[in-house]
């Protein structure tokens, strides 16, 4: 038998912890390469811009990143790996977004966004049921156009007994809207 505790940290804070020990097995973004944990990939997500269906940027489909220069932004923390991405993306084309809000999860992003105090990017995968109830809009910005692993973590070299086996195997088994990321 499994006894599972669900922890919610950052990308480098799973590795970490996976890595020392603290926990057996990590879900994370697998953008870093750790050669000290094998990683098997579960899913591939993606990192969008949402906005209120209230804002006025909403009756759009399509914005280039230039258009995001003086537009409120709330922002995941700068130590998660969404705010990592996007900081590089930003960062790349030269755009200085204007941050008017950082928060640790993506929970209480949407939850702002949906107040229409600001426009975030984050991922796909968490936005699924606001834009089904229409309370958020994704518009396409062709240059956070690209995917990202989300995947399994464990110690390499890690005896797995039949459970965690299981276990792992089970994972790999679910469809990946069973997922939620915390980042």
């Amino acid at each position: 038998m499994i006894k599972t505790t669900i922890h919610s940290m950052t990308s480098s804070q799973i590795m970490n912890s996976v890595e020392n020990s603290q926990i057996d097995i990590g879900i994370t973004y697998l953008f870093e390469k750790n050669q000290a944990l094998e990683t098997s990939v579960l899913y591939y997500d993606t990192f969008e811009l949402i906005v209120s269906s209230q804002h006025p940027l909403s009756r759009f489909a399509h914005l280039s990143i230039e258009k995001l220069r003086n537009i409120p932004f709330i922002m995941l923390s700068p130590e998660t790996a969404g705010r990592r991405f996007v900081d590089h993306v930003f960062k790349t084309y030269e755009v200085s977004p204007h941050i008017v809000m950082e928060l640790s999860s993506s929970e209480e992003v949407k939850r702002m966004v949906e107040l229409n105090l600001g426009v975030a990017i984050i991922s796909k995968m968490s936005v699924a049921d606001e834009l089904r109830h229409g309370t958020l809009k994704m518009l396409k910005v062709n240059e956070l156009d690209s995917t990202h692993p989300v995947g399994v973590v464990y110690k390499s070299g890690r005896y797995l007994n039949s459970a965690m086996q299981q276990f792992l195997a089970d994972l790999k088994g679910m469809p990946e809207t069973q997922f939620l990321g915390s980042e």
